[in-house]
């Protein structure tokens, strides 16, 4: 058994950069841009959205989706929720 290209004196080998989820990727940045209490990116592995809360919480809070919208959605539950059991954003 061989160790392929990683083995030692093996030539370097280019390896072309493939771009996963670019659309999403975009939905992503936008709606971070458009959401300033919140940090917004893509998992290209999980496939999901995700939103961290960019305010002081007593614990992290993170929402995920499928779909922006049903992100959006979520983002405003999980606001509703932290507002009725802290009294309010600090």
């Amino acid at each position: 058994m061989t160790a392929g290209r990683h083995r030692c004196g093996v030539p370097y080998t280019p390896v072309r950069r493939i771009r996963w989820d670019v659309r999403q990727r975009e939905q992503a940045a936008r709606l971070d841009a458009e959401e300033p209490g919140w940090v917004v990116v893509y998992g290209p592995w999980s496939r999901r959205f995700i939103a961290f809360a960019a305010w002081p919480v007593s614990r992290g809070l993170v929402v995920d989706a499928r779909t922006p919208e049903e992100l959006w959605e979520a983002m405003r539950d999980a606001e509703m929720i932290d507002a009725a059991t802290s009294g309010g954003r600090a």
